[in-house]
């Protein structure tokens, strides 16, 4: 998910509650994900259908953005923790990769969408996505914006929520309609989960009070749509 360092070399890490907070966090978002992935590649294998493949994706990208957001938030707090400050490149690294794998979970949404509409292979699809997110990356790598990146991906994820709900209320009697009407839940609470997570690991978007109640809050709405994926898979 988007990154939480600040501009600038200086860093003063938050409580050591906080940063317990964000390894559980994290590292449930990770298993949850990686959980999902992997038990609707079944599915996947059977049914080939494009939509489970994006669908899929989403989980697996947002398992290696949090995995390399383990990895900046080590780097956060490596002052704190072991008195080593981290250098730019280590920040760099950290940062490309969780801008890059949390912009392709996005844009896996939004395919995932409206992968009915298009006859493209999704092997060369992905090429495409992963263009975009790399140029998306690049330029967060270069601004060293965690303002920027928050804005691009929210519009993204935004402007998937707006087809999403134009789509169904124009097509209701459509067998795809039908589909994405029944996601509709999970692709909402993927969006707010998003946002919740984003408000909650930037630095300076809000109090650190504030911070452990939105993980909380985040990390709830993120089991709740593994519920939802869990219970459909036992429907087969």
């Amino acid at each position: 998910m988007p990154p939480g360092f600040p501009s600038g070399m200086r860093h003063f890490g938050p409580p050591i509650e906080i940063f317990a907070t964000e390894l559980v966090y994290v590292l449930l978002v990770i298993a949850i994900s990686a959980y999902i992935y992997f038990k609707t590649k079944e599915i996947y294998d059977l049914s080939k259908h494009k939509g489970i493949y994006f669908f899929r994706n989403v989980f697996l990208y947002f398992s290696l953005a949090y995995f390399f957001r383990l990895l900046m938030m080590g780097f956060m707090f490596s002052r704190e923790l072991f008195s080593l400050a981290p250098t730019i490149l280590m920040q760099l690294f950290s940062l490309f990769f969780v801008s890059y794998f949390s912009t392709m979970a996005i844009l896996s949404v939004v395919v995932s969408i409206n992968i009915r509409k298009t006859k493209t292979d999704p092997k060369k699809l992905n090429i495409v996505l992963n263009a975009i997110a790399l140029l998306i990356s690049f330029i967060i790598g270069f601004s060293r914006s965690n303002i920027l990146l928050m804005f691009l991906q929210t519009g993204i994820f935004l402007i998937a929520i707006i087809i999403l709900l134009f789509k169904t209320k124009k097509n209701k009697h459509e067998k795809h309609s039908k589909l994405i009407s029944q996601n509709k839940i999970t692709f909402v609470l993927l969006f707010l989960f998003w946002v919740m997570s984003t408000l909650a690991f930037v630095r300076g978007l809000v109090p650190r009070e504030v911070k452990i109640p939105l993980y909380l809050l985040s990390a709830g709405i993120f089991f709740s749509i593994f519920l939802r994926v869990r219970k459909k898979l036992k429907r087969g």
